[in-house]
């Protein structure tokens, strides 16, 4: 990230607060991707300059996903 405080991003908490299953979370994620780019290799994320990012307090989520065919 290129934030000043991107290190203290709060998806998953902080100090005492922090999640123990951010790990977890964070490898189902990257499976799940895998798995669904696997059946098509032509298929991929598309390399945009500024992603937008939703207005939403506790998560950090994409506005739009670019995938190219």
């Amino acid at each position: 990230m290129d934030r000043k405080n991107g290190r203290q991003y709060l998806a998953f908490g902080r100090s005492i607060d922090f999640c123990i299953s951010n790990q977890l979370a964070s490898a189902e994620l990257r499976i799940a991707f895998q798995l669904l780019l696997m059946p098509l290799p032509q298929m991929s994320l598309d390399q945009w300059p500024n992603p937008e990012f939703a207005a939403i307090y506790h998560v950090r989520t994409l506005e739009q996903l670019h995938i190219v065919f």
